[in-house]
């Protein structure tokens, strides 16, 4: 668990442990069924635990929902912090009370408050953003891009839709998208001036130093980003800062490769210089599927690799991908990936 979350268990195990009523009277929520309590309900954060095993018996309806608990498989719980006792504290004792044999969760993945134009989100006072009216114009993934990024992880963060658009269009994808386009052209050089790609083995031969290096960095990148997302690191701003760094570093071989550009002698190190690009784009569609699915599954469409990228063996990709020299245009095949589809709202 993070750093705030782990304070505040550490503190309330000091002071002792507080006694929690698991009923009150009310007239609302599940009654309790002993007589001597009539007119009680149960309390609802006590109630919630159960929930939880109902929930897994939905994601697994082979068994009953404590038995998915009893698995030993990895259980994750996210929450804002201001949630944090209940999930770190009573529901642990709750479930350890209800059956000893069911499982913890190993990792607690919480977010501080996250703000909207630096106030406290409120729906009593309609300042909140409600998500089916936001995707009318927003497209998902952009969202998804942005709130990556701007998660309220360490301390409070604020969301505005002047930031969103500035974020994406000006900055993120104005990177992504002028190396895509640079790349679309560089793949059709590749392959125009011969009429065909050069063969696997002579694209092997022909790589250079720096070539080699960027394939080197491409599994290196992969393998922080499998790190990144998991639950002892999980940090998709992470993640987002990995595969920005990888296609600084893809557009940089580009912008050397131009050089050799039309050179009938040095035609293959070119190909080659272009082929690693390529395989760069290919784990960029991996490493953002987690995050945005649509733009990742149009990079990979468009890259002309084989099935879905959820679908595709991660470690298969972290072992380099021969991606096919000859395709149509990337940049116009990757229309999330354009600045220009970004909304500005108010506008």
């Amino acid at each position: 668990m993070g750093g705030h979350l782990r304070a505040l268990c550490y503190q309330m195990a000091q002071d002792s442990l507080p006694e929690i009523a698991v009923s009150h009277p009310a007239e609302w929520g599940v009654p309790v069924p002993v007589p001597a309590f009539a007119g009680q309900r149960v309390y609802v954060w006590f109630e919630m635990a159960a929930g939880y095993l109902a929930a897994a018996q939905e994601l697994d309806d082979t068994r009953p929902g404590a038995d998915a608990w009893r698995r030993g498989g990895q259980t994750v719980q996210f929450f804002g912090f201001d949630n944090g006792y209940f999930h770190a504290v009573l529901f642990p004792a709750i479930m350890k009370a209800y059956d000893a044999a069911i499982s913890l969760p190993s990792a607690f993945v919480s977010n501080e408050f996250y703000r909207l134009d630096g106030l406290k989100f409120s729906t009593s006072r309609r300042h909140a953003i409600w998500l089916l009216d936001a995707i009318t114009d927003v497209p998902p993934d952009h969202l998804r891009l942005y709130l990556s990024w701007n998660r309220p992880a360490v301390a409070q963060t604020s969301f505005t839709w002047a930031e969103f658009a500035s974020f994406l269009q000006d900055d993120l994808l104005r990177r992504w998208f002028g190396w895509l386009t640079s790349l679309t052209r560089r793949r059709e050089a590749a392959t125009s001036s011969r009429g065909e790609a050069p063969a696997p083995h002579a694209l092997a031969a022909a790589a250079p130093s720096v070539t080699r290096a960027l394939r080197t960095r491409v599994t290196d990148a992969l393998r922080l980003i499998d790190s990144a997302y998991s639950a002892e690191e999980f940090s998709p701003r992470r993640v987002l800062q990995l595969l920005d760094l990888l296609i600084q570093d893809a557009a940089d071989l580009g912008d050397h490769s131009e050089y050799l550009q039309g050179l009938d002698g040095l035609h293959d190190v070119f190909a080659a210089s272009v082929q690693a690009e390529l395989a760069s784009a290919a784990a960029v569609a991996a490493g953002l599927y987690p995050i945005a699915p649509e733009m990742a599954q149009q990079l990979w469409s468009a890259l002309h690799l084989p099935g879905t990228v959820g679908g595709s063996q991660w470690q298969h990709i972290v072992d380099g991908l021969a991606v096919p020299l000859a395709g149509g245009e990337l940049a116009f095949a990757c229309p999330l990936f354009n600045p220009a589809s970004v909304v500005r709202k108010g506008q």
